[in-house]
Formats: structure tokens, C-alpha cells, sequence
């Protein structure tokens, strides 16, 4: 449809559109963004050129597209990064460091994946913002040295992520089978922590007024805390009872002290019950 037409459909509406998307390339052959193929510069160039012109006539102040930030080189950030797509940063040969003090912020829409990256770190007073969806990936170590808020999902799926200033967890924590998250010290949930994976709070607390996951829904497994634990009446512990054995039920593993308040929900499978002796 020509922008003059769309602009007109959206008056006649009474819409506003807010974002407008970047060239994906052969949607039907997968292809989900080109801006970092160096042999489709061209293409991603005319696109944008092209959605540029559809911005303007439509008074949309947002484009959204894929793309990739290659570790071991310094990028300067002064201002906000919106994550509107896919923001992947890549390659371990070195530390990607924003040498401003700008922020990445992942908004709901958006899904920041942290792929084999080694470090990302902040010169200035930096910070990440996740709103929407935040992977670690592959078994390289990856170190934020910058502060990090959550609200929306951060997964840990493979490796160690090491978040050195984490203080709150508002949103779902999932740490994958295998997978580590270290934090700077203690930190405190208000949101959900999920998994079979394992978290260091570097001597710290984990203070729950939020909900405790171990393995995931319908799923038993065993979630390592090395530090202590404290639930406050807010907090809630759910575990799954697959059955009778230990490997068929949800384990909390608290390395220190456990100071237990709020509730606990036991989820039995179809056809277990519970007596007391």
C-alpha cells in the first residue's frame, strides 16, 4: 500500500502507527533481518531508504529491525538503545564496552541474546533495562559490568552469566539445567525464579517475596542457591511431586541458612495424594 494511502486509512481511523519494520530479506526462506549479511548491504540499504520514507510520511518515530553487536571492539552510547527485535551480541574474542553513559534498553517487544559474547561493560553509567526477552547463550562465560534490571525474562541457558550489579529480580529468572547465574551479592525477587540450574550470590542473600520455581512448571528438577535464603511472608516456594522417588520431585538447595516464611505449594501428578502419618 503507498504511505499516502496508509496515512490516509490511519486518519480516517483515528490511528497512530508507532513502528515500522527494517527489511527481514526472504521471510519465507527463515531470513529474519540482513543488516549484518555484508553481501546484502545494497538491499539493506535501499529497504531502509524505503522505510525511511514510509516513516516520514506516517510520523513514526521507531523502525524496527535485527541486528548484531561483534564483541572485542568499543561501540559509543550517550543516549537510550530501544531493543524493538533482535539485538545479538556475538563472538567471545573480547569485551563489547559502551564508552558512554547510554543505556540498552530490551522493551516487551524486543529480545536481547547475549550469544558466546565475553563481556559487556559500561565506561560511563551505563545500564541494561530488560522489558522484554534476555538470552544468554552458548558455553562461554559472559560478564555484565553494568547494573541490569528485569521486569521481563531473563534466561540463562547455557554457561555462566555474571550479573555484577543485580540487586532486583521483578521479573521471570530461568536458569537452565547446567547453566549458572552469579550476582555481585544478594538480590532480591518480587517476580518468579525457575530452574534446574544454579545461582552464587557471592556470600550474599536471596530474599524471596516473589515465587521460587525449582525445575519449572511441571517439570522436577533441583535449583542450587550457594549463599543464604530467607522467604518473607510475601514468598512463595512451588514445587512438582512427578512421583515417589527423588529424581520425580522439586529440590531448593541452599548452601548457607534458610529462613523460611510465606508458603509453600506442592503440586502432586494425576493420581498422587498426600496423607499424613
Amino acid at each position: 500500500m503507498p504511505a499516502q494511502a496508509m496515512a490516509r486509512e490511519l486518519e480516517q481511523h483515528d490511528l497512530q502507527l508507532v513502528v515500522h519494520n527494517l527489511p527481514a530479506g526472504k521471510w519465507e526462506a527463515g531470513e529474519r533481518g540482513i543488516a549484518c549479511g555484508p553481501a546484502r548491504v545494497d538491499e539493506f540499504r535501499a529497504g531502509v531508504a524505503h522505510a525511511l520514507d514510509y516513516a516520514k510520511a506516517l510520523g513514526v518515530t521507531r523502525l524496527n529491525g535485527e541486528s548484531r553487536i561483534l564483541s572485542g571492539s568499543t561501540k559509543t552510547l550517550s543516549r537510550t538503545l530501544e531493543v524493538g527485535s533482535r539485538l545479538t551480541a556475538s563472538n567471545s574474542s573480547g569485551a563489547v564496552a559502551f564508552s558512554g553513559d547510554g543505556r540498552i534498553s530490551v522493551l516487551s517487544s524486543g529480545e536481547f541474546v547475549l550469544n558466546d559474547v565475553a563481556d559487556i561493560n559500561a565506561g560511563g553509567n551505563g545500564r541494561i533495562d530488560n522489558a522484554g526477552l534476555m538470552r544468554k547463550t552458548g558455553t562461554a562465560a559472559t560478564t555484565l559490568a553494568m547494573p541490569l534490571t528485569n521486569t521481563g525474562t531473563l534466561r540463562v541457558e547455557g554457561g555462566t552469566l555474571t550479573a555484577s550489579s543485580f540487586p532486583v529480580n521483578a521479573g521471570t529468572l530461568d536458569v537452565f539445567s547446567g547453566a549458572a547465574l552469579v550476582t555481585g551479592g544478594s538480590m532480591q525477587n518480587t517476580g518468579t525464579i525457575q530452574g534446574s540450574g544454579s545461582i552464587s550470590l557471592a556470600g550474599g542473600t536471596l530474599t524471596n517475596a516473589g515465587i521460587i520455581r525449582p525445575g519449572g512448571a511441571s517439570a522436577a528438577g533441583t535449583l542450587n542457591i550457594t549463599g543464604n535464603f530467607v522467604q518473607t511472608a510475601a514468598g512463595r516456594i512451588e514445587a512438582d511431586v512427578l512421583g515417589v522417588s527423588a529424581i520425580q520431585q522439586d529440590r531448593l538447595q541452599v548452601s548457607g541458612t534458610m529462613t523460611l516464611g510465606g508458603d509453600l505449594v506442592l503440586s502432586p501428578a494425576a493420581g498422587l495424594n498426600f496423607s499424613t502419618q
